[in-house]
């Protein structure tokens, strides 16, 4: 398995009393930022918006969440992370977006990738074509009722996925979308990785995603 996609399936182990570094890195290498740096051509990518300047206020509306800190930029990409509020008690949401010119083939090379793993992992996969647009996504989900009754004392940490039956439920989405940028943009590879407790992951990914994609947010 490549290792940005291994690195992503990973990602629902990590544990730590506080949003760890290596939660953080472990997201933002699961992106075809970094997945495709090896098949890039060496001619001079076509500029996107950078994903430093998107609004956390808009985003954070779009996938539910009262706020969003920036945890910061992978170095040589274009992939940001944030996080949300803690709460004692609950999983923080964890945040990545990634904004790639990249080729259409390499994005469908990716596509069946994530489709094998998918089907390894027993993840759900499936595809959604809009308008020029073609999306896939993987959906990881982690029930709480799966793990053996909690210790006392036991404490929920800041990120997923549960350890014991009282802790709440994780999910991580990851969606990838290829079409052009409007207005007048390049076409490119926008990803949107999100973990969380919160239900209907899919769809604030897929708004996050869409709104990326038409200029909304820049």
């Amino acid at each position: 398995m490549p290792r940005h996609l291994a690195l992503r399936l990973r990602l629902a182990g990590t544990r730590a009393p506080r949003v760890p570094v290596f939660a953080v890195l472990a997201i933002a290498l699961a992106t075809p930022g970094l997945a495709i740096a090896s098949l890039k051509s060496p001619k001079k990518p076509a500029s996107v918006p950078r994903c430093t300047h998107f609004s956390r206020v808009k985003m954070a509306r779009l996938i539910d969440v009262s706020s969003l800190k920036f945890e910061g930029k992978t170095p040589r990409s274009n992939i940001c992370t944030y996080t949300g509020p803690v709460v004692p008690g609950h999983f923080s949401d964890l945040l990545q977006v990634d904004v790639t010119a990249e080729s259409k083939a390499v994005f469908v090379k990716f596509e069946q990738v994530a489709k094998n793993s998918a089907a390894q992992q027993h993840a759900m996969f499936g595809t959604l074509t809009s308008r020029g647009t073609a999306t896939f996504y993987v959906i990881h989900t982690y029930a709480a009722a799966s793990q053996g009754p909690c210790s006392p004392g036991q404490t929920t940490p800041e990120l997923g996925p549960p350890g014991c039956s009282g802790q709440p439920n994780w999910t991580i989405v990851s969606l990838d979308s290829y079409a052009a940028l409007k207005p007048r943009g390049p076409k490119a590879w926008v990803s949107v990785n999100l973990a969380t407790e919160s239900a209907g992951p899919r769809r604030a990914a897929s708004s996050l995603d869409h709104a990326i994609l038409t200029g909304q947010i820049r």
